[in-house]
C-alpha cells in the first residue's frame, strides 16, 4: 500500500510513499504516523476499559445486560456469535485491558483465586510450579481464606 504525500512549500508535488515508511516511529527516523488498525485498536481498548471502569454510565448499563450476563470483569471478554463490530473490536482489544486490570477481591466470593489478576499483574496460575488440582483450580479467594485462622 502506498500513501500520498505532498512536497514541501516550494515544491507541490505528490510522492507516492510506502506505508512501511510512513507508520515508521520517530526514533526509526519516520513521522510516526500509526496505522487506521492502530487507531481502532485504541479507541475499541478505550470503550472496553470504560465499559470495565465506569459500570454505572448510560453507554455500560446498555452494553452489559446483552455482552455481561453475570459478570462485568474480566471474565466477560468473550466473542459472541451475534456480536455487534464494537463488542467485537472491544474483545480483539482484550488482551491489552486485561494488562491494566486488578481485581478488587473485596469479600473473595467473585474473585478466581488462580485466574484472576488480584496480586501480581498475571494469574497465580500462571506462577505455579505445579499442576493445581482440579478441585481447586476454579475455587475463588473466600476458599482460600478463613477470618479466624487467615490462609489455609
Amino acid at each position: 500500500m502506498t500513501f500520498l504525500i505532498w512536497g514541501s512549500a516550494d515544491n507541490h508535488k505528490i510522492h507516492n510513499v510506502a506505508q512501511n515508511q510512513v507508520t515508521m516511529s520517530k526514533q526509526a527516523g519516520g513521522p510516526g504516523f500509526i496505522t487506521i488498525r492502530q487507531a481502532n485498536l485504541t479507541f475499541m481498548t478505550k470503550l472496553g476499559w470504560r465499559l470495565v471502569t465506569e459500570k454505572d454510565s448510560l453507554w455500560a448499563q446498555l452494553m452489559q445486560p446483552k455482552y455481561c450476563a453475570r459478570r462485568c470483569d474480566t471474565d466477560m471478554f468473550v466473542p459472541k456469535k451475534d456480536a455487534s463490530n464494537g463488542w467485537r473490536g472491544i474483545t480483539e482489544s482484550s488482551t491489552y485491558i486485561k494488562q491494566g486490570i486488578r481485581v478488587e477481591v473485596g469479600n473473595g466470593r467473585n474473585t478466581l483465586f488462580w485466574h484472576h489478576n488480584w496480586v501480581i499483574d498475571k494469574p497465580l496460575i500462571q506462577m505455579a510450579s505445579g499442576p493445581i488440582p482440579t478441585a481447586l483450580e476454579n475455587q475463588p479467594v473466600e476458599y482460600f481464606w478463613d477470618e479466624n485462622q487467615g490462609w489455609r
